[in-house]
């Protein structure tokens, strides 16, 4: 099947739009998003794929941006901008592989480790330096089933952003199923990015912000972009090769009904502030895998455990609950590795990754975007974790509407939503989407020797079950 670029029905207007501060301190990645579909009859896949095609032409018509690239700015800060040419569009691909099942991969539940990039990832797979795509889309058809593979620029939204996207994608491809117009759409101020500059009046040191530093790489995170490299490019000769073997990427899922379980025995009294089921996971997860990692009885005496935070509400003024493009900060708890080692009550170690989140004031918000935005370099400020006794948890769990739309008669809903990453930080955890009822679904990067000692935590697998 050939690819095809999609374009809007309706003449792009050519825009060139600068990026923000918190789209600029991004990670300069192609992000894949996968949903997975049952399909009933293995017949009408032209019909679906023209479905698909015809719904992405009316969401380029909502969100231009989509059609659009990043490219370069100010070379000598390292910044970026968004360029939509009219003649833009998004390039759709389509094939089979029919030896994968739709079975299968549902006895399994769908974990990452069962999606080859390879085979269901289009070029390009990596950020271009000097022109990447916004987005990159493949359909392949599978028995019983269909795999929607959307390569996202993580530079021009960050999850949020994307969930948005697929639930306005998946509105139009309904329509378009019936032969009919969306009935409404989305409000120009979601794909506004102006409101998040900062006018330099509230601007902090870098060095104030915890999680925070000036790096002396020439990139942050280049030596994960190295390792990406190497292993979509299948280099074998690459000299870090060796690392990326040392990591290993693992899917776990925990019930419900155990997270209320937990959440009841959280609490020490009536009067305890009654933690998140979110921030429970946070410091459960924390817990078991800095047990597995033996911080303490190799000597490393402090860890931290740095949340990936939502701000589009805490601004003031606040952004819009979809705004499209990045809004995150990075909330670092700091802990004795004994203490989080211990049996200490879990609402402890919650309430203080509460508190570190807390610490996200709307004024220290725009502190910390003005501090990006007058570095010399976008490319400086860095995050200050990964540094082996570290653990970084970004939860989209609570994004599960993505989910909820009707793809047309023939797609139905999606059953599940993955991303299939390769395993290139030691020491991250992403929490997938879930429905309302649903169980929490999660991958956790680690070392090969640390993720066998969790394997082996015998309370660890009294909550959560692996699946290979």
């Amino acid at each position: 099947m050939e690819p095809k670029l999609v374009k809007s029905r309706l003449p792009l207007i050519p825009e060139h739009t600068k990026l923000p501060p918190l789209d600029q301190i991004e990670s300069r990645l192609i992000v894949p998003i996968l949903l997975v579909f049952r399909l009933e009859s293995c017949d009408g896949q032209d019909a679906i794929i023209q479905d698909l095609q015809d719904g992405l032409a009316t969401t380029i018509e909502e969100i231009p941006f989509i059609a659009g690239h990043v490219v370069p700015d100010d070379k000598r800060r390292g910044t970026i901008q968004l360029v939509v040419e009219e003649a833009d569009g998004v390039w759709f691909h389509a094939k089979e592989i029919p030896e994968m099942t739709f079975d299968e991969l549902e006895h399994r539940r769908f974990s990452p480790v069962c999606f080859p990039i390879a085979s269901l990832m289009p070029e390009p797979r990596l950020h271009d330096w000097e022109k990447s795509p916004v987005l990159t889309v493949q359909a392949t058809f599978i028995t019983g089933g269909m795999l929607l593979l959307l390569s996202t620029h993580h530079s021009v939204m960050d999850g949020k952003g994307m969930s948005m996207m697929i639930k306005i994608w998946a509105k139009n491809v309904e329509a378009a199923s019936q032969g009919l117009l969306p009935s409404e759409f989305i409000e120009s101020d979601l794909s506004d990015r102006s409101p998040v500059f900062e006018d330099g009046s509230r601007s902090m040191h870098l060095t104030s912000i915890p999680n925070y530093r000036l790096t002396k790489q020439v990139w942050r995170s280049a030596l994960q972009r190295e390792l990406l490299a190497a292993a979509v490019t299948g280099d074998l000769s690459h000299p870090r090769l060796s690392l990326l073997r040392e990591l290993e990427l693992s899917f776990w899922t925990i019930p419900r009904e155990s997270l209320q379980a937990i959440k009841h025995g959280a609490l020490a009294s009536p009067d305890t502030p009654v933690p998140t089921e979110n921030m429970l996971l946070s410091a459960l997860l924390w817990r078991h895998i800095t047990r597995a990692r033996r911080l303490s009885a190799r000597g490393i005496h402090s860890t931290s455990l740095v949340n990936v935070i939502d701000i589009r509400r805490r601004l003031e003024p606040p952004l819009p609950h979809d705004y499209l493009g990045n809004a995150l900060a990075h909330a670092k708890t700091n802990a004795s590795a004994l203490d989080v080692e211990s049996n200490k009550p879990l609402y402890e170690l919650a309430q203080q990754i509460t508190e570190s989140i807390d610490w996200w004031t709307s004024e220290r918000m725009w502190g910390f975007i003005g501090a990006v935005d007058s570095t010399q370099h976008v490319a400086k400020p860095c995050m200050d974790n990964f540094k082996g006794a570290d653990l970084e948890v970004t939860n989209m769990r609570s994004y599960g509407d993505s989910m909820e739309g009707q793809w047309g008669p023939a797609l139905a809903k999606a059953v599940a939503l993955r991303t299939p990453y390769i395993a290139t930080y030691d020491g991250w955890v992403s929490v997938f989407p879930s429905r309302e009822d649903g169980a929490a679904e999660f991958i956790i990067v680690g070392e090969r020797t640390t993720l066998d000692r969790l394997k082996r935590d015998a309370e660890w697998r009294s909550l959560a079950q692996l699946h290979q």
